[in-house]
Order: C-alpha cells, then structure tokens, then sequence
C-alpha cells in the first residue's frame, strides 16, 4: 500500500507539474488567428486585437502575426497599456505602421496611459475600408447605430451596439484559466454581467452577432507579466475580420 500511494502521488506531481508549465509557458505564448466573414460592398481584411496590458511576453508574436496578415485596418478593443514608456509606445507605433489603428476606450486608458498612434472612436463612427466601424466607449456608453461592426470593451456595453452587423468585444480575457463553473461565476459576478457567461467566442444576443475574445495580455502577474503570465484553455489571441464582396 505505501508503493501504492507513492506512486500515485508521483503520478500526481507529475500531471501537475505538466499542468503548471503548460499554463505559464506553453499557451500564453501561443497566440491563436480567429476568423471571421463578414459580408460587404467591397473585400477587405481588418484584423481586431485587444486587451494586451503592455508589457507583455507575447507582444512580439502579436506584432508579427498582425503583419503577416497584410490588414487593411486594425481594431484595439481597449486596455493597451498598464503603463506608459517604451513598451507601449514601440508596440502601437510598429501596429500603426502595418495599418491604421481605430480604438475604443477600456477601462484601463481611463487610469492609466491611452495608446499613441491610434484614432479613437467614442461613441461615433467613421467609414474604414469601404465599411462603418463604430466604437463604445466604456464609461459613459451611448447607442451607435448604422454599423457594419462596432468596438466594445466590455459586453455589458453590447446593448449599446445592438443594431451593429458584428460586435467585438475585449475585457473578459476569455475567463484566461478555466476553471469548470468557477470561472464563469466569477466574471459574471466580479466583472460584468454576461461576462461570464459570454467570456469567449460567437454568440447571438437578441439577433446581434457578437465575438468575445480572449485578448493578448494578462490581468493575472501584471507586475511580472513581462516575463510570465497564465492562461488555461483560453489562449490569446487576434481575430482576423475578412470584408467579402456580395
């Protein structure tokens, strides 16, 4: 019975060891290319990014995935930079040299450092390869109505874009560990309501379509994640938004 239990044991270090070295080294460093269709007057492609809490690990892998997809325009949901300096401001300003960067306010540029070289839409609109992107500001949301797609930092701002075409949205970091019923109530009663539950993916809320997704950065280490960050079954990611001709 003591091999028994030594071994099971071992076993169990061994499966949590793997675990822990997956969540902070494996997945936050591998970032995901989401796609989405849209269709439209005219072909395009807009790639939509949020959340990346500046600095971060992974900021360089963002930059090249971005690039390799050639957009026409980028979309920032918010949340940019924990703090100014060189970090946030090299990051956006090779962002802005791949293409225009259209953004909406998070609850972070309201603290903390709004990103450099980015047009931002607050509660307005403005015509972006041949579409209508509009943008929700956080704090102080108001209706946007005439939108291909419309730019929401969190999803208890979705109503405000419920005419939209497509809505994307930043803020929940996809839940970023996922814990089994756990992580869900948390966002829902800790974030926003309907972040939990709608904390990553497409969904069709009342008709409107909507993607969430689980950003760049972290909110968990912020102080070290630079170097280190955590994330379980929610990888980081940017969203591809692909304009197709009727």
């Amino acid at each position: 019975m003591p091999n028994v239990s030594k071994a099971v044991l071992t076993v169990g270090l061994a499966i949590l060891t793997a675990l822990l070295g997956y969540s902070f080294f494996n997945e936050p460093n591998t970032v995901k290319v989401q796609r989405l269709g849209l269709v439209s007057d005219t072909a395009a492609k807009l790639v939509f990014l949020s959340d990346t809490h500046l600095p971060s690990a992974n900021e360089k892998d963002v930059l090249r995935l971005v690039g390799s997809e050639k957009p026409d325009a980028i979309l920032f949901g918010g949340d940019g930079c924990d703090a100014s300096g060189a970090d946030c401001e090299n990051f956006f300003g090779n962002l802005s040299e791949i293409a225009p960067v259209y953004a909406v306010m998070g609850n972070h540029e309201y603290y903390g450092s709004k990103i450099p070289d980015a047009a931002y839409l607050d509660n307005s609109k403005t015509a972006v390869a041949g579409a209508t992107i509009c943008g929700v500001t956080h704090y102080g949301p108001k209706k946007v109505s005439g939108c291909d797609i419309s730019l929401v930092h969190s999803y208890a701002n979705a109503e405000y874009a419920n005419d939209s075409r497509l809505v994307l949205v930043g803020h929940s970091h996809g839940g970023q560990v996922e814990i089994p019923f756990v992580t869900q109530s948390l966002l829902d009663t800790f974030l926003c309501k309907g972040c939990g539950t709608h904390r990553q993916g497409e969904f069709f809320d009342s008709g409107t379509r909507i993607y969430v997704t689980s950003g760049t950065g972290s909110f968990f280490f912020r102080q070290l994640q630079a170097h280190l960050n955590a994330r379980f079954l929610h990888p980081p990611e940017i969203v591809v938004v692909e304009l197709q001709p009727r």
